[in-house]
């Protein structure tokens, strides 16, 4: 079961990075400070931040703080390199040059959606984590800046991150701009 979440996840971000790139003249106001390990689980921007930043920037320490340590435990056990997978299922033919937080909306039925305890169940069933200890999903909006042979390019990413005991957590990356609106 695990297995079978782990490559619907790595095949997700796959689809989602590879997207296609926007063409934006980039200035140094768009691209936010990187995320270091001492802020990386204190916000939901932060993590989901850090995340695309360790990818890219080959950082497996950060990468696997993204995650909670059950998540990294399963995947190890199963013989499973996460970070390799993901590293593996995205890359751009340019030089990455950094991430931008743009906004964030409440994964929660008070926040207009219906599908909340759905995903509260399933992120509990991948990491262990006993539903009533996930106490907010923020469905994250953020740019990722390239520099593609001297024109500075931009893709946007929707991803899933949750808080449990005070942390901050990585759990999927949206498709599109779709589920980031579909309330």
């Amino acid at each position: 079961m695990f297995r079978r979440i782990v490559a619907l996840i790595v095949a997700g971000v796959m689809a989602v990075m590879m997207t296609g790139c926007n063409v934006n003249k980039v200035s140094g106001g768009d691209i936010d400070a990187p995320v270091t390990g001492e802020i990386l689980n204190t916000a939901s921007d932060f993590v989901v931040r850090g995340f695309i930043e360790s990818i890219f920037n080959n950082d497996r320490d950060l990468f696997e703080r993204c995650f909670p340590e059950s998540v990294i435990a399963n995947s190890n056990e199963l013989d499973i390199d996460l970070f390799e997978e993901y590293r593996k299922s995205v890359g751009s033919e340019g030089k990455f040059l950094g991430t931008q937080y743009m906004n964030y909306n409440e994964l929660s039925e008070e926040g207009g959606y219906n599908d909340a305890d759905n995903y509260r169940a399933s992120i509990s069933i991948l990491t262990g984590i006993p539903e009533d200890q996930i106490t907010t999903m923020h469905i994250e909006h953020i740019k990722v800046y390239f520099d593609v042979n001297g024109t500075n390019r931009y893709t946007e990413i929707y991803a899933l991150a949750y808080e449990s005991n005070g942390s901050w957590y990585v759990y999927e990356l949206k498709d599109n701009e779709k589920g980031f609106n579909a309330k």
